[in-house]
C-alpha cells in the first residue's frame, strides 16, 4: 500500500477508546486512505470495526513511547503518517 495513517494503542481501555475516535475523526475527513492500527490480542477484535488494518503489538520493542520509535517495522505503507492515539482531527491531513 502506497500511504496511510498508522497509530498504537494497547492496554488501558481508555487508549483504546481515544484510538476509536481518532479513527472516527480520521474517516470524517479522508475515507480514501487506510488507517492501521497496532494493538494487543485483547482488543484486536474491537479494533477491526475501527480500522482497516490491525497489527499485533511487540512488546519486545519495548514498553510505552519506545513503541513509537518502531513505527517504520510497523507500518505496512511506503509512506506513513503516525498520529498519537489521543489526537482527532478537525480538517484533513491531506496537503493542499
Amino acid at each position: 500500500m502506497h500511504e496511510g495513517l498508522l497509530t498504537i494503542a494497547y492496554g488501558s481501555k481508555k487508549y483504546v477508546k481515544m484510538a476509536q475516535s481518532l479513527s472516527r475523526s480520521y474517516r470524517r475527513h479522508d475515507a480514501s486512505r487506510p488507517i492501521a492500527i497496532v494493538t494487543d490480542e485483547k482488543n484486536a477484535p474491537t479494533m477491526r470495526r475501527f480500522f482497516d488494518i490491525v497489527i499485533p503489538y511487540r512488546p519486545e520493542y519495548g514498553a510505552g513511547v519506545v513503541q513509537k520509535l518502531h513505527a517504520d517495522l510497523y507500518s505496512p505503507f511506503e509512506k506513513t503518517l503516525f498520529v498519537d492515539s489521543d489526537c482527532l482531527f478537525y480538517k484533513s491531513p491531506r496537503s493542499e
